[in-house]
């Protein structure tokens, strides 16, 4: 899995990580009190992610704004994390869909995403360390926002 900051043109003005490889995930649907709706699951490959959310690819078509959410269950810099969401969009790529998700609750998996993004960054590309100090600074101000890490 190489990691590179997206290319993409976002009005945005969040950090964005384009996973090259993609990173495969197991992904299930939930109703949205968070309960599974069904016993059965399918495997997406995760394109880019964020704080706020992430971009994977299916054979499977699945609805936009519907009253369901999906968890995904994947690794990053070898920590695994389960996060839910809600599609927000999708588009055709020839016989694939590409899904975008915003992460539901937002807050509570800001701060660690960030952590572990950053450490991935670090990991994979030592000599960038602009990018890491973006991220320092996104992360404190994530932390401020939330009043402090949720995850310690």
């Amino acid at each position: 899995m190489d990691i590179q900051p997206s290319k993409k043109i976002n009005p945005r003005p969040k950090i964005r990580l384009k996973l090259t490889k993609g990173v495969q995930s197991n992904l299930q649907l939930l109703d949205l009190k968070g309960s599974l709706l069904t016993e059965s699951s399918c495997t997406v490959h995760i394109q880019e992610i964020s704080q706020d959310g992430l971009t994977y690819v299916s054979d499977l078509r699945f609805p936009v704004r519907e009253p369901y959410m999906v968890r995904l269950q994947f690794e990053i810099a070898g920590i695994p994390l389960t996060v839910c969401g809600r599609v927000s969009w999708r588009h055709r790529l020839e016989s694939l869909y590409e899904h975008g998700i915003r992460f539901y609750p937002v807050n509570k998996i800001q701060v660690k995403l960030l952590q572990l993004m950053n450490e991935e960054v670090l990991r994979r590309n030592p000599h960038q360390s602009q990018v890491h100090k973006l991220y320092q600074g996104l992360k404190q101000n994530s932390q401020t926002k939330t009043g402090g890490n949720p995850w310690n």
